[in-house]
């Protein structure tokens, strides 16, 4: 028997650890860094993390801040180049 542990939010397999190393977050600023980028909205991260709007919107405001980013597209853009950094995407040295 195999058992899988998925975390909903963060469909893109990125771990939360590569978002708190690059940009300096917290656990909880990482997973709704990588919820906001997946295409979730506020309420809809809110819900699937059991915290309020409210708190959301506040860690978000830290995410941008620590990041650089303005806008959840701009974080969206950010956080995928770091997935295709650690796995190996297109242009990395594993493809020659």
């Amino acid at each position: 028997m195999l058992l899988f542990i998925v975390d909903p939010v963060n469909q893109a397999g990125i771990p939360p650890a590569l978002l708190m190393d690059a940009f300096g977050l917290t656990h909880a600023e990482s997973r709704i860094a990588l919820a906001v980028s997946s295409g979730l909205s506020i309420p809809e991260t809110a819900s699937r993390l059991g915290l309020s709007p409210n708190t959301i919107k506040t860690r978000l405001r830290n995410v941008f801040a620590k990041s650089g980013a303005s806008r959840q597209t701009e974080l969206a853009r950010l956080i995928a180049s770091l997935g295709l950094l650690r796995t190996g995407g297109p242009g990395s040295a594993s493809d020659t």
